[in-house]
């Protein structure tokens, strides 16, 4: 099991813009943080598939949010970009082997920070 938490706004990945690039120019930033978090606690360890991987993702809150939820991205988007990341910091072979997991996304509380928990196991 690899578990570990991604300081950062979480951000998703997978929309594309009228040209075909990526509409968020921040996800790459995101992913790399990612790569970085997930590669020190690895340890240069893969595991084997198929993969379990939970997620948690924590919003900073506004002010004052519309909703008691975040709403600005879809979840599917922000675990492409978690995905991909751990395929590339070679934690996992590929996620097209991820067979299970939850996700979450919320605000922080006063004085958490924004991020993800991310917990990678072999299902």
């Amino acid at each position: 099991m690899i578990e570990f938490f991604a300081p950062g706004v979480p951000r998703p990945k997978g929309s594309k813009d009228q040209f075909g690039r990526e509409s968020s120019r921040y996800v790459r930033g995101w992913m790399d943080t990612i790569v970085l978090m997930a590669r020190a606690q690895a340890r240069g360890r893969r595991l084997d598939p198929p993969y379990r991987i939970d997620r948690e993702y924590v919003f900073p809150r506004g002010k004052r949010p519309k909703h008691p939820w975040p709403s600005s991205c879809d979840i599917d988007k922000l675990d492409r970009a978690v995905f991909d990341a751990l395929t590339e910091a070679g934690v996992i072979l590929d996620d097209r082997h991820v067979v299970a997991g939850a996700a979450v996304k919320r605000f922080a509380t006063p004085g958490e920070k924004a991020g993800a928990r991310i917990v990678v196991s072999t299902a």
